[in-house]
């Protein structure tokens, strides 16, 4: 992560303009409920056919990383013993921490696998929050352990066919629902992101962040969350670092997520997400988020060209369970 550390009292607004408003100059939690228009509540689907899910990860270091593996770390498993509950953790170490010596990927890592630990400690009921809360908490009471970095943690159930979502920082969760209409420059259905989470920072460039123990930072309780988030059979759940959402808009996610017609393996479309993004990163002629966002925010003459990042991408392939029509 190429930000700067955490120095003032956040005011938290979405990474983008397209992004939901994070509660403008109110230092508090979002709370939202979402379905397929974004407005009303999901229906109730306790007597709903369960999912299954494919999910796969991928990785690629910033070109320029210090540290051969970047600072970014992820985890991705099932709680439930059928596999029907699984648990999701993105995190994106501040790499700021390396000019005083220290390697911020431990710091990101040691969340995420306490994230991991949690979560299969609690089983399919984990609370996204509680285990940011947790690692947090974790990590700190190692006194040798140093750094800040960002952490989004999901629940993905397939018995309520709902997600939940809790975030600190940039990375981002967002539901992809192809359709069958195609498009002339890729193979394969398209369809349209029904939700993003918000990505939150404290100025252009800080995202917020958690912080090892005496130093400044945020905490479980500045977290963005999202309750019942509708999934379907068809969908494609893309979780990801900042390093992607910087560098594609979300027609390019959605139209590299349904690439294939659905036949793709979750591990290929992470990996597919991951190279466009990171070979986009290094085009300085590109278009991007976060080129607009840099003349937006800083007001400064044109800028073009890609984002620097690492990239890691999660993505959970939904699909009705074997034996269900």
């Amino acid at each position: 992560m190429s930000a700067r550390f955490f120095s003032s009292t956040p005011t938290a607004v979405g990474w983008r303009r397209f992004s939901a408003h994070f509660q403008q100059q109110q230092h508090r939690p979002v709370r939202a409920t979402w379905s397929l228009d974004g407005l009303s509540a999901p229906r109730l689907m306790s007597s709903a056919a369960p999912l299954r899910f494919d999910f796969g990860l991928a990785n690629i270091p910033a070109a320029n990383a210090i540290q051969g593996t970047g600072e970014d770390a992820s985890m991705a498993t099932a709680v439930s013993p059928s596999g029907s509950v699984l648990a999701l953790a993105v995190a994106d170490g501040v790499s700021e921490w390396l000019f005083e010596g220290v390697d911020p990927s431990r710091f990101s890592k040691g969340l995420c696998d306490s994230v991991q630990q949690f979560a299969t400690s609690e089983g399919p009921a984990f609370s996204p929050r509680e285990a940011i809360r947790h690692a947090h908490e974790a990590v700190c009471q190692q006194e040798h352990l140093l750094g800040s970095s960002t952490l989004l943690v999901a629940r993905v159930d397939g018995n309520s066919h709902q997600l939940q979502v809790a975030n600190v920082g940039d990375c981002q969760l967002a539901v992809v629902r192809p359709n069958n209409r195609q498009i002339p420059d890729l193979e394969g259905p398209v369809g349209k992101v029904v939700f993003k989470s918000d990505a939150q920072e404290a100025r252009f460039g800080c995202p917020l962040q958690l912080s090892a123990r005496h130093h400044p930072g945020n905490s479980v309780d500045d977290a963005a969350l999202h309750d019942g988030v509708e999934i379907r059979p068809g969908d494609v759940i893309v979780c990801a670092s900042d390093g992607l959402f910087d560098n594609l808009w979300d027609a390019e996610i959605v139209a590299h997520a349904s690439h294939g017609g659905g036949q793709d393996s979750a591990s290929d479309i992470a990996a597919r997400l991951t190279k466009i993004a990171t070979d986009t990163s290094r085009d300085r002629r590109a278009m991007t988020p976060w080129a607009e966002q840099y003349l937006d925010e800083l007001n400064q003459i044109w800028h073009k060209g890609g984002k620097m990042d690492d990239i890691t991408v999660i993505v959970v392939k939904v699909s009705q369970a074997q034996g269900q029509d």
